[in-house]
């Protein structure tokens, strides 16, 4: 017996990393439904509300990967690489084999914003692949998805510099209030 169900919120505050050029701040949502015995029943389901990216260079899709620590003491770069318990290489969210952290790109508008919502099926707010507690960062470039045909490619997606971060934590229900065409509800 699996238990009830109930409806799981996360959240996490984006911060700029002190080092980066970009000012980027807002919220990534998330949620996913769980049993009462903590096993998930469902995507993970993620919204991206962020601004602050420049406007007036070419790159308008960013790597964004859950990474292993929930430490932002020093900037993003105490939060460790990628969370990839299953010693995997670097793919992109849809991929069969990748890390559980590997989120794929977020893309920005005209004006320096994501607004944007996702599902992973491998990442989770319980279990194994829990990434609660741990760091989520925004990189400069885009990610190639594992596909660059070199080894950072298969670490990191040649991603770049972290330029923004957070850590995931529980939240309350209310910030999903409103939200549409949610598969979870």
């Amino acid at each position: 017996m699996l238990g009830f169900r109930c409806l799981l919120h996360a959240m996490c505050s984006m911060v700029p990393d002190p080092n980066a050029p970009y000012n980027i701040t807002g919220t990534v949502d998330l949620v996913q439904a769980v049993t009462s015995l903590n096993y998930p029943l469902g995507l993970l389901e993620v919204r991206v509300q962020l601004e602050g990216f420049p406007s007036d260079d070419r790159v308008i899709d960013h790597g964004m990967h859950v990474h292993v620590y929930g430490d932002i003491s020093t900037g993003c770069s105490s939060a460790g690489g990628h969370f990839n318990p299953l010693k995997s290489v670097h793919g992109a969210r849809t991929s069969p084999v990748r890390h559980v952290g590997d989120f794929g790109n977020i893309r920005e508008d005209g004006q320096g914003r994501v607004n944007t919502m996702f599902k992973d099926k491998m990442a989770s707010l319980v279990g194994d692949y829990s990434i609660m507690g741990r760091t989520l960062i925004v990189h400069e470039s885009m990610d190639d998805l594992g596909l660059g045909g070199n080894e950072e490619s298969l670490k990191t997606g040649n991603s770049g510099t972290r330029v923004a971060c957070c850590v995931i934590a529980y939240a309350p229900a209310t910030n999903w209030q409103g939200i549409q065409n949610l598969s979870i509800l």
